[in-house]
């Protein structure tokens, strides 16, 4: 039983550690690549502001919001198909998804109401019209930070090549040469 777990275990090190087919050094290579799901390279904090004026004839109704979010972009690694990696004895090659918005986090404890000014003949703004306001000013921030003015995912792209380059190139100590693309769509 001890000599059958010690056989498999120096099988699979051998394996894992240059032996085998390479049909099984590119399983495991997609595989542990894929084993990541989500490569965030870039943290990115923004702060909104969400304002609303109602006022008419019977006087003033205005208020404001500052709102503050994370959002974390990077590299969906569950989308790399087999096709997107190429292994030959020289090279690897692969072409990773397009950058994106990976985790957006709009905290209700990092939101805060600044100002109301409510006219004496006006009512104040209810539960529901400030969350209206509030959900107006989240759908702005993942607009924002998805669009290319900001920057932050082409930032996370250039960072998520920069990585794999280095990790893969590491992993085969500088002995394949390394070439990773992000798909144009």
């Amino acid at each position: 039983m001890k000599r059958t777990a010690l056989f498999i275990t120096l099988l699979c090190a051998f394996a894992l550690w240059g032996g085998g087919c390479n049909r099984c050094k590119r399983s495991i290579d997609i595989g542990g690549i894929k084993e990541l799901s989500s490569l965030a390279t870039v943290e990115y904090t923004m702060t909104h502001i969400v304002f609303d004026d109602d006022s008419n004839m019977t006087g003033p109704r205005k208020i404001l919001f500052e709102m503050t979010a994370t959002a974390k972009a990077g590299i969906d690694l569950d989308a790399i198909r087999d096709e997107d990696v190429r292994i030959t004895e020289t090279s690897i090659e692969i072409d990773l998804p397009r950058p994106k918005i990976l985790f957006l986090d709009i905290r209700p404890d990092k939101t805060e109401k600044l100002f109301e000014i409510i006219g004496p003949l006006r009512s104040p703004y209810d539960a529901k019209e400030k969350n209206k306001l509030l959900v107006k000013g989240e759908q702005n921030i993942a607009a924002l930070l998805a669009s290319e003015k900001s920057g932050i995912v082409k930032v996370a792209g250039e960072n998520a090549k920069q990585f794999m380059q280095n990790i893969l190139s590491d992993a085969y100590e500088q002995k394949k040469t390394v070439t990773v693309r992000i798909k144009e769509k």
